[in-house]
């Protein structure tokens, strides 16, 4: 999701293969929080403020299931 901030963010080329398989790869993560940047443009530099979400959301879910209680030894 970082990466695919960043790419959008620096107005990578669409048409570029790397590009366009982090986009694919992220957009499954990304669907949910689309509405959110509706009226971002669709071509130049843009801030996803729903990638940027969704790669907080992932953190913290990741953080709550490896903090998850141990058994004592």
């Amino acid at each position: 999701m970082l990466s695919r901030m960043l790419l959008l963010l620096f107005a990578a080329r669409p048409d570029n293969v790397g590009v366009q398989v982090v986009l694919w790869l992220s957009q499954w993560l990304y669907l949910p929080f689309g509405w959110i940047d509706a009226s971002q443009p669709v071509f130049g530099a843009r801030f996803e403020r729903g990638a940027l979400l969704a790669a907080l959301i992932c953190i913290v879910i990741t953080w709550r299931i490896n903090r998850a209680p141990t058994p004592p030894a």
